[in-house]
């Protein structure tokens, strides 16, 4: 079974930051974002990523080799569907850092997005 988590993790700027851990068993069993898409809208899809080993997440046409070590990837494509799939080619752990979907083909500096920041309640 595939899990998706938040952890503490020494991002690529030496920081102890949440980022999202995929543990992969099933590698025919994408993760996928539904309803996030327009299709024929261009997008870009931006993120940071490592793993333990090393292996291959592919997303809309995509594939991107990861390795132990922290790489930002980015990819421009026009959506066929609403749907954003994220596979991966070898069982393992695997980091993903400032994950960000643009519309348009630019690939711009992550900044947190104000509706995903949460007050607590006091």
């Amino acid at each position: 079974m595939n899990t998706l988590e938040s952890c503490l993790i020494m991002s690529p700027f030496n920081v102890s930051e949440e980022c999202a851990k995929f543990t992969i068993d099933d590698v025919y069993d994408p993760f996928v974002l539904s309803d996030i898409l327009i299709a024929g809208q261009e997008y870009t899809f931006s993120f940071w990523s490592m793993c333990e080993a090393s292996g291959v997440i592919r997303t809309s046409g995509a594939s991107f080799g990861i390795t132990s070590e922290w790489t930002r990837h980015k990819h421009t494509f026009t959506a066929t569907g609403v749907n954003l799939s994220l596979t991966f080619d070898t069982a393992g752990t695997y980091y993903m850092y400032h994950p960000q979907l643009e519309k348009g083909n630019v690939a711009t500096d992550w900044t947190p997005d104000t509706d995903d920041i949460f007050t607590k309640n006091e």
